[in-house]
């Protein structure tokens, strides 16, 4: 399932990170501009035929990475909900988002330390606490509000009332 868009990815991280990191990592980056108008379909004609190839490589590696991350997310989630899931929850979109940040800054110089790699641990951390339970969606979680909130108890008729024991 799709927990994240191309255009989600427009407002964070940006389309300067989108086109400096999802670039060919031996060609040039790709302009912020011109990453933001591949991704909504905009007029490229100022650009050269080399640079929107370069752009829409890099949009291809976006699709890419974010099917990865809903095949991630749902290896989580499969078991506990029913998918898709609709509305998508607001904090699985954060999530993905910082998975694939994670995965595009596949070669981090900070490792463990920088926020992207903190961030992606954290994201990890609370899809299994949700995938276990112990955590929940939020107002958009389909398990929470979908109880009425009573306790419901469901067991066979009783064999002894008032009515069959008013002989003894």
């Amino acid at each position: 399932m799709t927990y994240l868009t191309a255009l989600d990815l427009l407002q964070s991280p940006g389309a300067l990170e989108l086109g400096q990191v999802a670039s060919d990592e031996h060609g040039a980056t790709v302009d912020a501009v011109l990453m933001s108008l591949t991704i909504t379909a905009g007029d490229r004609t100022a650009y050269t035929a080399d640079e929107i190839a370069r752009a829409d490589a890099a949009l291809v590696r976006i699709a890419r990475l974010i099917a990865d991350v809903g095949e991630l997310i749902d290896g989580y989630l499969v078991g506990r909900y029913p998918q898709p899931l609709n509305p998508v929850p607001g904090i699985l979109r954060a999530w993905a988002t910082d998975i694939f940040r994670f995965r595009l800054h596949a070669n981090l110089q900070d490792g463990d330390r920088s926020p992207v790699s903190v961030r992606y641990r954290d994201a990890i951390k609370s899809l299994g606490l949700v995938r276990d339970g112990k955590l929940s969606l939020g107002g958009a979680d389909p398990i929470a509000t979908s109880s009425e909130g009573g306790v419901r108890i469901s067991a066979p008729e009783r064999v002894f009332t008032h009515d069959t024991l008013a002989d003894y």
